[in-house]
């Protein structure tokens, strides 16, 4: 694989990892299906052929879901390897609840607290759990969305989490 693609006004290189049909242009279009006309085909689940701190901004839209527990430390590695100190990550998941949580092709669901253990601004000591050093970037939600949500989780089905990169 030796596809360099580039934001034609700034440069950047973005990778849309695991985007099916949502086709972004001025991203890397990366899926594991040959039959959805992406860039790169292949699994994220294997090592990736970019560059070290290659990318400026990472997103996803329900493709973390299809990662096994047994796969997490490869993902977060190469996230952490690719992408630049400074890149966003732009992450839409599945939320934790029953509807998403007992389809057989999902491994895991989220909520706003999923990567709470890698954010280092507020707890110095958490740099510990993960090479991966984020920064947040989205809105936490307040008392009320989170108890609300937790009572009655089927009225949520994503959760949204945009983080930066700190190295």
């Amino acid at each position: 694989m030796n596809v360099i693609l580039y934001n034609k006004q700034k440069k950047m290189k973005k990778l849309n990892l695991g985007y099916g049909f949502d086709h972004k242009e001025g991203y890397i279009n990366w899926d594991i299906s040959k039959d959805v006309g992406a860039d790169v085909v292949g699994s994220m689940l294997e090592k990736w052929n970019f560059p070290d701190d290659y990318f400026d901004e990472i997103f996803t839209h329900d493709t973390l879901v299809h990662v096994p527990p047994s796969k997490w430390d490869l993902v977060l590695s190469e996230i952490q390897r690719t992408a630049k100190n400074g890149c966003i990550l732009d992450f839409t998941e599945p939320f934790d609840n029953i509807m998403y949580r007992s389809a057989l092709s999902n491994h895991t669901c989220f909520t706003w607290q999923s990567f709470s253990c890698m954010e280092i601004e507020d707890d110095p000591i958490r740099k510990y759990y993960s090479k991966l050093h984020l920064k947040r970037l989205s809105k936490k939600p307040s008392i009320f969305e989170k108890i609300f949500f937790c009572m009655f989780p089927l009225l949520k089905s994503h959760v949204h989490l945009k983080y930066e990169v700190i190295k």
